[in-house]
Formats: C-alpha cells, sequence, structure tokens
C-alpha cells in the first residue's frame, strides 16, 4: 500500500500496516517520533497521542530500519486501545505529546 493512502488507515485498521514499511517511509507518515532508542540491529520508535501509544519496532537491513512488529496500547487508564485506536483516527499524531 503506498504511503500517501495509509495515513487515514494506521489506526482505523492496524497498525501492523506498517510492517515492512522503512524508517525513511515511516518518519514522511508521521514525522520525528516522540521518542527513539537505538539498540543496533534494532531500534524502537515512539509515537503518542491523547490517549494512545504506538511502538514501532524495527530491524536494520542495510542501510535502513525495517519496521518488523508494531503495538498500539491505551496510556495510562484512558480506556481500551480499541478506544485509543478509535479516537487517534481523528488525531494527528505529530501535535500529541
Amino acid at each position: 500500500m503506498p504511503v500517501q493512502n495509509l495515513k487515514k488507515s494506521i489506526f482505523a485498521h492496524s497498525p501492523a500496516k506498517l510492517l515492512g514499511l522503512s524508517n525513511i517511509e515511516i518518519t514522511k507518515l508521521l514525522g520525528p517520533p516522540h521518542f527513539q532508542r537505538i539498540d543496533d540491529p534494532g531500534a524502537l520508535w515512539q509515537y503518542r497521542t491523547q490517549r494512545c501509544i504506538l511502538n514501532i519496532f524495527f530491524h536494520a537491513k542495510d542501510a535502513l530500519y525495517l519496521v518488523t512488529h508494531t503495538e498500539l496500547n491505551a496510556r495510562g487508564n484512558l480506556g481500551s486501545t480499541r478506544q485509543c485506536a478509535e479516537q487517534a483516527k481523528h488525531q494527528n499524531v505529530q501535535d500529541a505529546g
């Protein structure tokens, strides 16, 4: 799925649609991560909305990192993951802290 068509569906369906994308594609799609940890050969990027935390796990391949796993969780006790995903569909990930 082209990156430009994916943006609206990340939270609408499943963050698993990010699997296989590169770190460059993720940055174009979501902007810079709110948190980043590099543990070669892997990396973790974290994006936050008011209700959700999206963790994106990468593995190094050649000069890029490719998404190998994603996790979407509700922040604290702000409801279920399903509720956070529903609200996140209507939020800009880049604007949330």
